[in-house]
């Protein structure tokens, strides 16, 4: 007895179902993920910019300080520790050339005459007294202080001592002088140097004591105390 076998295909008897032949011009499925219609649960292995990418040893690098810049590195700041003590200390060897010269160089003459025409000219008793420790003093170079008064008015007087390395006061009118005189306590631009025939200071441009300095404006003058008695030193 003949038995039936299973039904013929569509395509032929006793034949497996075709299969398309493979399309060689078919692009491959990319394996970033960045194709369009890849899907996005895809692998990738490419990160976006905006993303944190692991340093070279698989750890985070330094993190960025706020606003976007790297930190500070401690050599840099050392850096400019340094800088500024070796401009500082520059700085200091200026004033004290300055200060050298202006103690080889005599203003006495100039002085005398700042006061006495101009100063103290009405003051013969305060001059005097003046005049008599410029002679005493053994120095060459000396400055007159002034309170930022208007007009400008008579502070103190001091002497440029080279020995001792500092401009330290000779008399004074005024209360809270200090002893020996630092250019930060001179107003900015308060450096004078006194004009003979015009018989008036002019300024000069200078930021601390030097050769052509005759007198200066103390800062906060108006708040000294009353010229009505004289402290000798």
């Amino acid at each position: 007895m003949r038995t039936q076998g299973p039904p013929a295909s569509a395509n032929g008897p006793d034949r497996l179902p075709a299969h398309p032949p493979p399309r060689h011009h078919e692009r491959a499925p990319s394996l970033g993920g960045s194709d369009r219609g890849s899907s996005p649960a895809g692998p990738r292995f490419f990160q976006r910019d905006d993303e944190r990418l692991p340093s070279m040893h698989g750890t985070p690098g330094p993190a960025a300080a706020p606003g976007g810049q790297p930190p500070p590195s401690n050599k840099a700041a050392e850096a400019r520790r340094k800088a500024e003590r070796e401009r500082e200390e520059r700085q200091e060897t200026i004033l004290q050339a300055d200060f050298a010269r202006a103690c080889r160089v005599s203003n006495r003459a100039r002085v005398e005459r700042a006061l006495q025409d101009q100063c103290l000219s009405g003051n013969k008793t305060l001059l005097d007294d003046c005049l008599q420790r410029i002679e005493e003093s053994g120095l060459s170079h000396f400055l007159v202080l002034l309170r930022d008064q208007q007009p400008l008015r008579f502070g103190g007087l001091y002497g440029f001592d080279l020995t001792a390395g500092k401009v330290r006061i000779l008399t004074a009118t005024a209360a809270g002088l200090p002893p020996i005189l630092q250019p930060d306590v001179i107003k900015e631009g308060g450096f004078l140097k006194y004009d003979v025939g015009a018989k008036q200071f002019r300024p000069v441009e200078v930021r601390s004591f030097g050769p052509t300095v005759d007198g200066a404006i103390a800062r906060g003058g108006s708040r000294m105390g009353s010229a009505s008695r004289t402290a000798r030193r």
